[in-house]
């Protein structure tokens, strides 16, 4: 018999594979276990993927885990943003981004999740 904690990590884990059809889990395992560690990311990330899709149509995003080196347990989740804009216009994009969702956002991340781009 499952108990109220066993569902509820059923729950969980079922939210982490929901993502995985909209983001690449670099490392999976990783990435993974950093979600279920940090459950309040899995409201956050579908909300993330319909600012970043107004920005960056079609995104193809990833999620990976940034350890800080020069510190103990620091660690957050970034998504990744693979553009196929220019330099500039990605920028002028990430910066709209900000701007009209993330700043606001970011309190719900408590320091746990980044989001940054790659060419």
């Amino acid at each position: 018999m499952a108990t109220k904690r066993d569902v509820s990590n059923l729950t969980i884990d079922s939210r982490v594979e929901g993502l995985q059809p909209h983001f690449e889990f670099r490392k999976l395992e990783e990435v993974s276990e950093f979600l279920l560690e940090n459950p309040f990311l899995l409201g956050l990330l579908p909300e993330a993927l319909t600012h970043i899709a107004q920005f960056f149509p079609s995104p193809k995003l990833s999620l990976e885990i940034f350890t800080n080196p020069e510190t103990v347990n620091d660690q957050h989740l970034t998504i990744f943003i693979t553009s196929t804009y220019s330099p500039p216009e990605t920028l002028e994009k990430l910066n709209s981004l900000e701007d009209s969702w993330w700043l606001g956002a970011s309190e719900q991340a408590q320091n746990k999740l980044a989001i940054n781009v790659e060419f």
